[in-house]
């Protein structure tokens, strides 16, 4: 019988064995931060530096004169020394001024930047490095052009040139000339825009190069959906069916803004409705002006700012000195101290820090600390790949340079601390402090917030 069981038990392991080498390893779901489950947000884990750029698929994040940081791992990736340009829209390159173009899954560089402006294509088959264009894929330089700025048509299909002309990425044609320094393509790449220092002001089409209509003014921009162009120091433009038709109650003396759902205009500081032409309410400052997603709120910063309810134009909370930062379904407003019900105006969670924002799925939250640490927010669930935790000193205290009473004193502080490691007898936490590594006792600390997963330093045992 006690055979019989042995080997019942051997084969449900090799079984197990069997099972685990053919199945995907299981993936938690990333749930988004969101008003109704706000009361599950926590500090995650911190990265030992301030914060960068994340990734567009909020996976990795980049920050400047430091390296390119796997959010998965917690871990980076590979370093570099010069300054965050941008990523392609497929998270897949990472540009660096003054530096390359890297890949981001092997550390390949695969372009040298120099210091030059760098834009990728929307569809990523092509990078404007200067004045040159390369093929992504192959890395093959396409073509040459001299002027400035250079745009590329959202399509990814034409290269416009300032002062030269319209290019055919493709065939590397020029397809018709310009003489303007200030462009602006419609969303479909069909309509494009060119200001008056040339010789001609006006909207063309985009793809015959045949002048539409004139304008007076720059620069400009079209609505989302692509029907309405505003062209600063001149007026609203309706482009419905071809007719071009000038909105006269519009004057443009300042910066434009569409609201996402193209209902509304900001222009300076007031919010007019595009159907009647009315103005909804004024904002108490320019600067910074943007909507929610879902274009029920319209929020201003950054000296004197508010946030505003579109439909009354009540406003709700007043902002100072603080960048503001929508989640993805317009519940929550980010803002320097914490998050806030966007219905309400009420704080439904405080950090200290400055805010960086939310990654593209709403699944992490990033806020800066003193410029050397970066703090990533989530839900409890998330799939932490180590966690950190947070401190207040009870007074002003020594950070040591090991963890030892003894130890050489780095620094003395008092404001709050990010734990990114503790010993293994629990008597001291690893901290970040002026961009260095020091140790803090923990009987002159009080806990904040201390999660089960904190690293233990390997080796740091009899430490008293």
């Amino acid at each position: 019988m006690k055979t019989q069981s042995l080997k019942v038990a051997f084969s449900l392991a090799v079984i197990s064995v069997f099972l685990t080498a053919i199945s995907p390893p299981f993936q938690t779901k990333r749930t988004p931060i969101t008003r109704s489950n706000i009361d599950q947000l926590q500090l995650g884990f911190a990265l030992p530096n301030h914060c960068g750029m994340f990734s567009p698929d909020g996976k990795l994040m980049a920050i400047s004169e430091d390296g390119l940081y796997d959010l998965a791992t917690g871990q980076r990736r590979f370093s570099f020394s010069g300054d965050v340009a941008k990523f392609s829209s497929d998270s897949r390159l990472l540009a660096i001024y003054n530096d390359g173009i890297y890949d981001v899954a092997n550390s390949e560089r695969r372009f040298d930047t120099a210091n030059q402006p760098i834009n990728f294509s929307s569809n990523n088959q092509f990078v404007v490095i200067g004045n040159d264009v390369f093929d992504l894929s192959s890395g093959d330089h396409l073509l040459s052009v001299q002027g400035y700025p250079i745009v590329l048509s959202p399509d990814g299909r034409w290269l416009i040139v300032g002062g030269d002309g319209v290019y055919d990425i493709s065939t590397r044609e020029r397809l018709f000339a310009t003489y303007s320094n200030n462009f602006a393509f419609r969303p479909d790449g069909r309509l494009l825009f060119a200001d008056g220092t040339g010789l001609h002001g006006g909207v063309y089409d985009g793809v015959t190069g045949n002048p539409l209509f004139s304008t007076a003014g720059y620069p400009s921009i079209f609505s989302s959906d692509g029907r309405f162009l505003a062209v600063e120091h001149d007026g609203i433009y309706d482009t419905l069916n071809g007719s071009y038709k000038r909105l006269e109650f519009f004057g443009l003396p300042a910066q434009t803004f569409f609201s996402p759902d193209n209902r509304l205009l900001v222009v300076g500081t007031k919010v007019y409705d595009l159907e009647t032409g009315n103005i909804r309410f004024t904002t108490s400052t320019d600067l910074l002006v943007h909507f929610s997603p879902d274009s029920k709120f319209v929020v201003s910063g950054y000296e004197k700012g508010g946030l505003y309810r579109v439909d009354s134009g009540t406003r709700l909370l007043t902002i100072i000195n603080s960048s503001t930062y929508f989640n993805n379904d317009s519940t929550l407003l980010a803002i320097d101290d914490g998050l806030y019900d966007t219905d309400t105006s009420e704080q439904l969670f405080s950090y200290k820090g400055f805010v960086v924002g939310f990654n593209s799925d709403n699944t992490l939250l990033a806020v800066g600390y003193e410029d050397n640490v970066c703090k990533l927010y989530g839900l409890s669930n998330y799939p932490w790949p180590y966690r950190s935790g947070l401190i207040q000193p009870v007074a002003k205290v020594n950070l040591r340079e090991t963890p030892e009473e003894n130890a050489t004193a780095l620094f003395v502080a008092d404001e709050e601390l990010v734990v990114f490691a503790r010993t293994q007898d629990h008597n001291w936490f690893k901290v970040r402090y002026e961009n260095r590594d020091a140790w803090v006792a923990t009987s002159v600390v009080n806990v904040i917030f201390m999660p089960d997963g904190v690293l233990v330093e390997v080796g740091t045992e009899n430490t008293q």
